[in-house]
């Protein structure tokens, strides 16, 4: 009756510790992904404000092909 005690305790003691483990990648994973909320925000800014300022070197040399035209297949 002990031996199953002892062997009970131990799994619980193996499961406890590989839920540590997990929640521990949890956290790591979820620190990766607001990182790369962050990184993907920051992209985009830097993307619009691009966009902005090609429009605009448009506009002042009076070009007619749109920013948003869709690049040829032999790109």
């Amino acid at each position: 009756m002990f031996y199953r005690g002892v062997v009970l305790q131990d799994r619980v003691e193996e499961l406890q510790i590989k839920y540590s483990f997990q929640e521990d990648l949890l956290q790591e994973l979820n620190k990766i992904i607001v990182q790369q909320q962050d990184d993907i925000a920051v992209i985009k800014s830097e993307i619009q404000r691009i966009k902005e300022e090609l429009i605009s070197l448009q506009e002042n040399e009076g070009s007619t092909q749109s920013i948003d035209a869709e690049i040829p297949p032999h790109y």
